[in-house]
């Protein structure tokens, strides 16, 4: 009965020293995911800013393009646009003028 109560008690500190180990871990896997759904909002609003500059334009067009923005209503390279201030951001009423 000690052999399984030792064996228990083993176990739990394993396990506490194996999740202290992982906490940093899985923060790090928290950021990553934020980064990662921080990312995909910016590349939709990005689809929609496009799609509002391109309005009625099959969406296979040639002028898509993922690696640039829409800044001032022109299509512009994002290394162009870095280091500008933006404007502010508007929801998609406002792009599609709903409002």
């Amino acid at each position: 009965m000690q052999d399984l109560e030792k064996g228990h008690t083993d176990m739990s500190n394993a396990q506490e020293e194996l999740s202290a180990k992982n906490k940093p871990l899985e923060e790090e896997l928290a950021n990553y995911q934020s980064f990662l759904l921080q990312i995909s909002k910016e590349g939709f609003n990005q689809g929609i800013w496009q799609e509002a500059l391109f309005h009625g334009v099959p969406v296979k067009d040639d002028r898509y393009d993922n690696s640039k923005d829409v800044v001032n209503g022109q299509l512009v390279s994002f290394n162009d646009v870095e280091g500008e201030e933006e404007e502010g951001e508007r929801s998609v009423e406002e792009v599609f003028n709903l409002v």
